[in-house]
Order: C-alpha cells, then structure tokens, then sequence
C-alpha cells in the first residue's frame, strides 16, 4: 500500500525523488519479509529416494525412464526393461556395478556406437546417474537368450542352430572386418538372445575390445580357447577366439552338453567328444565343421569369422543333416516314389 500511495500522490515533495529511494524500499521489504515468512519455493514432484542398483518394477530412473522388470544381474551390471514415456518406447538399461570402472564403459560404447548390424544390439546412449553410476541404454529384445536350450530340456532345432551359426557369424564377420577390428571376448549362450523368435542379436558388449589392445583375462572360462592363456593371468586375444566360444556354443546346442564333458574346460592334451556320437541326425561336414571350430590349437581352428562362415555356407542347410535313405516300393510310379521321399524326408 506505501508504495502505491507514494507513487501516485499529486504533491510531488511527498513522492519518491529518484530510483534510489525507491530500490531502498524494495530491500526493507524484503528483508522484513523474510524475517516473518518463508520463502515460498516452487518444489519438483517427489521421487522416492532410491539407489540406483536397488532399483524396481515401478521406479523412475532419472525421472525419464519408469522400471517395468528387472531381466538379468550379473558380476558387471543390472540389466532392466524401461519404458521412455516421452518416446512412447521400452529400451534396456544396463546399470553398471559401482564397482565398474568408466573404461569398461567407454569401452562397450566405442564397441557398439560403430556397429549397425541386425544381429548386434544397437547402442542408443550411455551416462551416468545422478547418484554416480554409469549406465548404457539400448534397444529392448523381446526374447530368452540361448541358456535355456543349454541349461534345460529346451532343445533348439537343428536348423535353428545352423541359423545362430550364420546370423552370429555375420555378425562378428561385421565386427572383424572394422578397419580397426573388435573382439567380443564373452560369446556364449547367455549372451545371445533370438529376439522375437525372428533373429538372432549378439548382446553383452562389456568386455569388448578393439583387437590387440590388451591382454586382459575377461570372458567366461568354458568358451576360452586354451591356446591364447597366458600363464593363466593373460589372454592373448585374436579373432579365433571369438570363433571358438562359438564353436563351443553351436556344440552345446546341438549336443546338449560341453565338448569335455563331464568337465567344464576344453583340454589341450585329450579331443572333444564326436558330435555325431550324441547327434547321430548330424551330416558328416557338419559334424566336423563343429569339430574344427572348437580345435584347441589356433593353428587348426578357423581364423576367422570370415574363414568360418565361408565353411558354413558352403555346407548349407540343406547339408547340416545326414541323408536318410528311404525303401520305396518298385510297384509306385516314379512321380509317386518322389512325393512319397519327399513326404517322408519332411516327416522325418
């Protein structure tokens, strides 16, 4: 009210000479203000406090992602389904173990921001939360990945396998072929998931490097080529070694076992069980294609993915089964005799 009255007042001796007087009113009031009132304070909507691993189904993530479910844990990271409400889309957060160190991160997001391949996860962002862990957003497969054809009585097709075979090795043929080349360094079934029962994605890119950047010992140990151990503390990376973990991983699709079972190891000195003694469907060439693949001496092993692939196609579907011969009746005519094999061939 005293300020509107001094302002408009006709006598002009009772009015405000100058700027000056009229900013010194304005710091008495406030300062009167604030002893007597709160400063009122516009508040954002609360989120519960909570820490960024222990997060769950309903959660915010850094108020943009809500928590739908919780897919997997691991010795690295916490993998979740979240759902960008902006976007209107649901992507993987992968929240990395404080433990973790950025280099790991930066590590996957150099290795995915430089592929764009079906079979390869693609890389959306990565960052760190407001409480100081890293995490990587991608896209959201909507599928189990391979240990459940390996760890249950699950059993994969044998026609689906010779399809993880070529997705997966086009997949690394992509990686390998870089002008600077990236290993996976972890293939395995966990680590492959067949997204909407349509394709095959290669996941996990955590341990992932360009290729002769280190020796680091990473990986999981069953699908570790034993050649390239080093003292058993380093690994001497190249790209059979990628080829051999999936060479072990086909062998447990197809065989429903490890190749040294009943240890959990590829051994130098002793050869793997014959596929065709456990898959007796298994063709002669496709067999040992699988054979070839898990040699434990890189000098007797696919050098590459390229080189493995190549093998594959040249076998083809149609030569991953053995021919099965069918007794056909003499009195049947011959068109008869050929739909009868064919009809026989599909029921087999």
């Amino acid at each position: 009210d005293e300020l509107c009255n001094k302002t408009i007042l006709i006598d002009e001796s009772l009015r405000y000479d100058n700027i000056d007087e009229l900013e010194n009113f304005f710091n008495k009031a406030l300062k009167g203000n604030s002893s007597t009132a709160p400063e009122s304070k516009i508040t954002p909507p609360s989120v519960p406090n909570v820490d960024s691993y222990d997060l769950k189904e309903g959660d915010s993530f850094e108020r943009v992602f809500l928590i739908q479910k919780v897919l997997g844990k691991g010795g690295y990271s916490k993998v979740f389904k979240v759902h960008q409400q902006l976007q209107g889309e649901s992507f993987t957060l992968k929240l990395f173990h404080e433990s973790v160190n950025a280099q790991s991160v930066i590590d996957e997001f150099k290795a995915l921001k430089s592929l764009n391949h079906p079979n390869i996860v693609k890389f959306v962002t990565n960052g760190k939360s407001s409480d100081g862990q890293f995490y990587t957003i991608m896209e959201y497969l909507e599928g189990e990945n391979l240990s459940i054809y390996t760890r249950t009585d699950a059993r994969l097709p044998i026609k689906r396998v010779y399809e993880v075979a070529k997705e997966i090795l086009s997949a690394l043929v992509a990686m390998q072929s870089l002008d600077k080349p990236i290993l996976h360094r972890d293939v395995k079934p966990q680590n492959i998931v067949w997204d909407n029962e349509k394709r095959f994605v290669l996941i996990d890119f955590n341990v992932a490097s360009f290729a002769d950047d280190n020796n680091d010992f990473v990986g999981t140990n069953p699908y570790l080529a034993p050649d390239l151990i080093i003292d058993g503390t380093k690994i001497k990376w190249n790209t059979s070694a990628d080829t051999f973990a999936l060479g072990i991983t086909l062998y447990e699709l197809l065989c429903k076992q490890y190749p040294w079972a009943p240890g959990k190891m590829p051994i130098l000195s002793k050869e793997p069980i014959h596929p065709k003694q456990i898959e007796e469907r298994l063709s002669n060439d496709f067999a040992e294609f699988i054979l070839k693949a898990i040699n434990p001496k890189s000098e007797d092993r696919f050098a590459s993915a390229i080189d493995m692939l190549d093998a594959l196609v040249a076998i083809g579907e149609d030569g991953i089964l053995e021919s099965k011969k069918v007794q056909v009746d003499p009195q049947i005519e011959t068109t008869e005799q050929e739909d009868f094999v064919i009809d026989r061939y599909k029921n087999w």
